[in-house]
């Protein structure tokens, strides 16, 4: 008896049944470019709006936009993972590793962010911890093989320090701003273009 050929289904099967072998076998981890984009432009609005409070040229009520770009980030990340778990099987292990290292400093950042910022942070500090607690991530990332996320994390740790600087203290805000953007959405950019390659 002749052995038969595989019907076209089977072979679907097979393929898909090898890449899922081969995609937890992948020891890169591959970011998606969006969350850091968005959060990195969220990032930078939520340090400009304060500043431009502090500094006296913007009314107070300028805070409210502050909370309306929180709100719109929040909606925005949950949808974004909706759509991200359909296609989980394409994940790696260590894909699923970096997104549940994320989503625990995003949410623990969060909360410190948000709930110790009048108190126990003053000035900037809940901005720079945000800034630095993606920093943490994103040089882990780069500890995988990912250089591009490497370097934007240097990036965010190091506009904390610039934030620090004497000179540069009054304009903190900015500062931080400019390592979110820098740090964060540039990098999202650039991981986004390098999956399209």
């Amino acid at each position: 008896m002749e052995p038969r050929d595989p019907i076209p289904g089977e072979i679907r099967e097979h393929a898909a049944m090898l890449d899922r072998i081969l995609a937890n076998a992948s020891r890169e981890v591959h970011l998606s470019g969006e969350p850091f984009i968005v959060w990195g432009i969220i990032g930078a609005v939520l340090n400009v709006v304060p500043q431009l409070i502090f500094n006296g040229g913007a009314p107070r009520s300028l805070f409210f936009v502050s909370l309306a770009v929180l709100a719109f980030g929040i909606v925005w990340t949950i949808l974004w993972a909706r759509r991200l778990a359909r296609h989980a099987e394409r994940w790696s292990n260590l894909d699923v590793m970096m997104a549940k290292l994320c989503n625990t400093i995003w949410m623990l950042t969060a909360v410190m962010a948000i709930g110790a910022t009048t108190r126990v942070f003053a000035n900037w500090a809940s901005a720079a911890i945000w800034s630095f607690a993606w920093a943490i991530a994103l040089v882990f990332a780069g500890w995988q093989g990912n250089r591009i996320a490497l370097y934007g994390g240097i990036v965010l740790a190091l506009s904390v320090v610039a934030a620090n600087l004497a000179p540069l203290y009054p304009y903190a805000g900015y500062v931080l701003a400019a390592g979110m953007l820098l740090g964060m959405s540039v990098t999202g950019v650039l991981l986004t273009t390098q999956r399209r390659c």
